[in-house]
């Protein structure tokens, strides 16, 4: 099946046991995105590298809750510049304001508070990552054959304006850190730009201010549009099925109340994790999942299957999840179905929104599951904790049915054109 103009091999889930064991060197996950993206045309032979990767694997995972405070904190500013006060009824395209607002908390912790706020950073850095999916749909559309890569290169061109307008602004930083690190190798910020240096050491190639600028922008692009999307995606559900806004709203007050902005809150909200889990669930990201490459001259799996190198091959992650053998009464949608109860009645996670399966494939799986999945749920929570605890919401105009995806190269965006109207509480 072609995907991305790419021939791809879709495989059952009884294969999906096998991404466990298999290591990147063997069947990568970053050769396959490069290749379906084109990024190679835009950004070298960058993801070859693990920086990025390693960014987020060794520093940003462990950091977390010490994050979780200044997410917080950006979210506040982030919404109150996107949406703000409001005693009469604000109308915003849902898509768009989310996309914003995540877009900024994503950027304070993946780029740099030098930048997050300021205005020409956020237009140019939003531009050049629109720009990146817009490049690869205009590559594989016309039937170019072997010519494909002549015109991405050309396309390239246009995209590669709006990268080095972002570069242009956020390089500088990554200089002024590095000479700041250099005079005084105590300083620390908890940001990817101390991170991706710290783990850089002394490789004059990974150390490089333009590479670690780049790294830093992949990784932005890479964690900004999906959280945007479940966020937006459980705004939907919330307005489509209101008996879910008030449970929602109370656990999050409750927790808050108890423990603050803090990690320890986040990991008491059993039931917005639950909500979580099961939007992404019913409407992911995308109906493609677990993409691989074959690296190795073959690679064989449990049962023998052997694929020769060069092989891409993934799983139909929307078919999966609704599968009545991995899910019970898979096509409804039931937003307390990963919560269970302990001995005293209270309730608690039988399955967090970041834990990996074959009924949350959303992250994909196995050793290269995403590893800012954890990150992402906790900015998703964070977002929408602010928002039902602040604001109420409705439809501008009630759609009657659920605001129908946009659906591109097997991606699913939320309905780009849905409006809702907040007012704040």
């Amino acid at each position: 099946m072609i995907w991305w103009s790419k021939e791809n091999i879709f495989l059952p889930p009884k294969y999906l046991q096998d991404l466990k064991s298999a290591d990147e060197s063997s069947i990568s996950f970053l050769k396959n995105i490069s290749d379906a993206f084109s990024l190679n045309y835009s950004v070298g032979n960058l993801y070859d590298g693990s920086l990025m990767i390693d960014v987020i694997r060794k520093k940003m995972n462990s950091q977390l809750p010490h994050i979780t405070p200044i997410l917080a904190d950006e979210a506040d500013f982030a919404i109150s510049q996107e949406i703000g006060a409001c005693e009469d009824w604000k109308v915003r395209n849902a898509a768009d304001v989310i996309g914003r607002i995540m877009h900024r908390m994503t950027s304070r912790i993946l780029v740099a508070p030098e930048v997050c706020r300021d205005a020409h950073y956020l237009d140019t850095s939003l531009s050049f990552m629109n720009s990146v999916m817009v490049t690869g749909l205009l590559a594989i559309m016309p039937p170019l054959g072997p010519f494909r890569g002549l015109f991405t290169r050309l396309l390239a061109f246009f995209h590669n304006r709006k990268l080095e307008a972002t570069i242009r602004i956020v390089q500088p930083v990554v200089e002024s850190r590095l000479r700041e690190i250099d005079a005084h190798p105590q300083a620390n910020h908890p940001d990817a730009i101390q991170w991706a240096i710290e783990l850089a050491g002394n490789d004059p190639i990974e150390r490089d201010p333009r590479r670690i600028t780049l790294n830093t922008l992949q990784n932005l692009w890479a964690g900004s549009a999906g959280p945007a999307v479940s966020v937006t995606q459980m705004l939907y559900q919330a307005l489509m099925m209101p008996e879910y806004l008030e449970p929602l709203a109370q656990e999050a007050h409750h927790a808050i109340q108890r423990f603050g902005w803090t990690d320890k809150a986040m990991n008491h909200m059993p039931l917005i994790d639950s909500f979580i889990r099961e939007c992404n669930r019913m409407y992911p990201l995308g109906s493609i999942t677990a993409a691989r490459t074959v690296m190795d001259d073959s690679f064989t799996f449990h049962d023998g299957l052997t694929l020769p190198k060069g092989t891409r091959f993934a799983f139909a992650i929307a078919a999966i999840q609704r599968d009545e053998r991995f899910v019970e009464n898979p096509d409804t949608f039931d937003g307390f179905r990963f919560v269970s109860k302990d001995g005293d009645g209270r309730k608690k996670h039988a399955q967090s929104a970041s834990t990996v399966s074959t009924t949350n494939l959303v992250f994909g799986y196995g050793k290269h599951a995403c590893p800012g999945r954890f990150y992402a749920v906790r900015k998703t929570k964070i977002i929408f904790c602010k928002l039902a605890l602040n604001y109420a919401f409705k439809w501008t105009k009630d759609p009657k049915v659920r605001p129908k995806e946009f659906p591109v190269e097997g991606q699913f965006a939320p309905n780009l054109s849905q409006e809702i109207s907040f007012k704040s509480l």
